[in-house]
């Protein structure tokens, strides 16, 4: 039989190569105006790693269908991009690539949607190139609001901390 080793995978690419490839077939398989959209969305699913790797950003489905448009082609989208279904379009559409782009997590009972959305794999931030252009590009701006972000929290948690001292 065909002997395959692990060398002359590593020299076809491997794992990385596989993932780029199926990335842009992925991506050349979408709209011009799915392309932008999944151009603001996918940063936002990304934490800036500040000399560290970055890593994935978890997002509610509410703000992810919010940083895609908001309206009813950003619920499609991310439907299209993280879940199986019976649709034939949009398996076709996905029919290249092993696995979803986005993964959800835990399910809203409220808005009978995902409570969770984030990039499928944290390989994605560092193998696929385009991505990695997107994030270098937005790196100072997701650096902003992660700071925002924490300030924020650190803000709220000494209000509680005041709230209880001044209740006791």
């Amino acid at each position: 039989g065909l002997v395959f080793t692990l060398a002359a995978y590593n020299d076809l690419g491997g794992v990385a190569h596989a993932l780029e490839k199926s990335m842009e077939v992925m991506w050349t398989s979408l709209t011009p105006p799915r392309q932008h959209r999944l151009r603001e969305l996918l940063p936002a699913l990304v934490r800036p790693g500040r000399g560290r790797p970055d890593e994935r950003r978890f997002l509610t489905w509410a703000e992810a269908v919010q940083a895609l448009g908001g309206n009813d082609l950003a619920q499609e989208l991310l439907t299209l991009l993280s879940h199986d279904d019976d649709d034939e379009d949009e398996a076709a559409a996905r029919s290249h690539a092993p696995a979803p782009l986005l993964r959800c997590y835990g399910f809203d009972a409220d808005t009978q949607a995902p409570a969770l959305v984030a990039l499928y794999h944290d390989i994605l931030l560092s193998h696929w190139p385009r991505l990695r252009s997107w994030i270098e590009e937005d790196r100072p701006l997701l650096e902003r609001r992660d700071e925002v972000e924490r300030l924020t929290t650190e803000a709220a948690a000494k209000r509680v901390r005041s709230e209880e001292h001044t209740s006791e």
